[in-house]
């Protein structure tokens, strides 16, 4: 009868070892890693649409994306806005509260912003009464269309 022979504990590690090596002098390309998010700092303009259907238009100047007053809303066509409190970022989603200080009646109350940006443009949620989605472009920080 033949004897089975077990290999020595070594020749196991070393076994193990040797891909390992092998690979160190062929590394596999990094993982691209998920970028947290890009900045939402600076002025973006869009378009929402509400339940009502009709178009609105939206100006919005992001100063902040932490802190308690972090910037400013404007909704030309309505005639409204004010500013931004309670700013905070988690991850790629930038959070923000309206506050209305000019013709809040011509708009409807004031909500919870929330905004994932890239370089060019901002995917916004609006949420109150309802829920509200658009998509923002970034432009220049000059004086306000109005």
């Amino acid at each position: 009868m033949s004897r089975i022979r077990r290999p020595h504990p070594l020749a196991f590690a070393l076994a193990l070892a040797l891909p390992a090596a092998a690979l160190a002098d062929h590394p596999s390309p990094p993982r691209p890693t998920p970028a947290p998010g890009a900045s939402c700092l600076g002025r973006w303009q869009g378009t929402g649409r509400g339940g009502s259907g009709s178009p609105w238009s939206i100006d919005m100047v992001v100063t902040a994306e932490q802190g308690a007053r972090c910037g400013t809303i404007e909704y030309p066509s309505l005639g409204c806005g004010g500013y931004l409190v309670g700013c905070r970022r988690r991850g790629d989603v930038v959070t923000w509260t309206e506050v209305y200080t000019h013709n809040p009646g011509t708009c409807a109350p004031a909500g919870r912003i929330e905004g994932r940006c890239d370089a060019e443009h901002m995917r916004w949620t609006w949420t109150a009464m309802e829920t509200v989605r658009s998509q923002l472009r970034r432009v220049s920080l000059g004086p306000r269309a109005r």
